[in-house]
């Protein structure tokens, strides 16, 4: 979560990871405090997804070997920051309000939506983080999913989507990705996490009759989301490039193009890979 330049906030607990936390960009509530922000739940992932998988590729090179079994993890979409989103997304879900700004727009605050912190919600933003949030638990099952048939080489596809069907809900408690510890970078696999994914691909495969084979149709959409991830990232860092040129005289001959950052580049050859796989 990212809190904007200049902006000051009260005491709070915010539970809406990828948010921004900026001033108001429009006219509040007159019965709430000017002290009150506005909050953009998951803003970082469909604004700024750049700044995601630069941090995961400059945490996966810097990660050092803490003892013969112990490394640092450095995967931003693992299960105990997945289950966070999974929880944020549902109480966005099913959020009901009736309080309104001065221009007559739907607003939330904590009192309809628990852990929104001492900030304010609008209706545009809600929408847009129960979009961004979806994608990306879709996406953080699928390579579950991909994980589980590369791991278990061999064993029968109707058993894994046996166990897809009949995935019961999991309570996210404790767990070593909350302290950024593991075992080994094979946890990505583990037990815990590998149910959570599964009771979200049981979700998606909802409409789909005990007939159908599932897996080739999620991992279709594996390769689907792995372009919108491409261009996403692209999208975010092009942002800057524009903002630049306006701001900086001869801007392009200081800055590499989105296109060609490294970040870009590394994404790109990783999704394409996932496609390939």
């Amino acid at each position: 979560t990212i809190v904007a330049t200049g902006v000051t906030t009260l005491p709070q607990k915010v539970e809406f990871p990828f948010s921004l936390i900026s001033s108001p960009q429009q006219p509040s509530s007159s019965s709430l405090s000017p002290a009150v922000n506005s909050i953009m739940p998951g803003w970082v992932l469909y604004r700024s997804l750049f700044t995601v998988f630069r941090n995961q590729y400059k945490f996966r090179k810097r990660s050092k070997v803490l003892g013969n079994d112990v490394v640092l993890e450095d995967r931003i979409f693992r299960y105990s920051i997945m289950d966070l989103v999974s929880v944020a997304r549902k109480r966005l879900m099913d959020a009901q309000s009736t309080m309104f700004d001065t221009d007559g727009n739907l607003i939330y605050t904590e009192k309809h939506i628990p852990g929104l912190g001492k900030n304010f919600l609008t209706e545009n933003s809600r929408k847009s983080a129960i979009e961004a949030y979806g994608l990306f638990l879709e996406y953080y099952a699928l390579m579950g999913l991909l994980q589980k048939l590369k791991a278990d080489n061999g064993r029968s596809i109707t058993s894994i989507e046996k166990e897809i069907r009949e995935a019961v809900p999991i309570t996210g408690e404790e767990d070593f990705a909350f302290t950024g510890l593991s075992t080994s970078h094979g946890d990505q696999n583990s037990s815990k996490e590998w149910e959570h994914q599964k009771y979200i691909l049981r979700g998606i495969i909802d409409s789909t009759t005990d007939k159908e084979p599932i897996v080739p149709k999620l991992l279709s959409s594996l390769v689907s989301i792995a372009t919108t991830i491409i261009d996403m990232v692209k999208s975010s860092k092009s942002r800057d490039d524009v903002r630049g040129r306006k701001i900086i005289p001869m801007y392009e001959h200081a800055h590499i193009p989105a296109g060609d950052t490294k970040v870009v580049r590394l994404v790109t050859e990783e999704m394409e890979l996932l496609q390939k796989e």
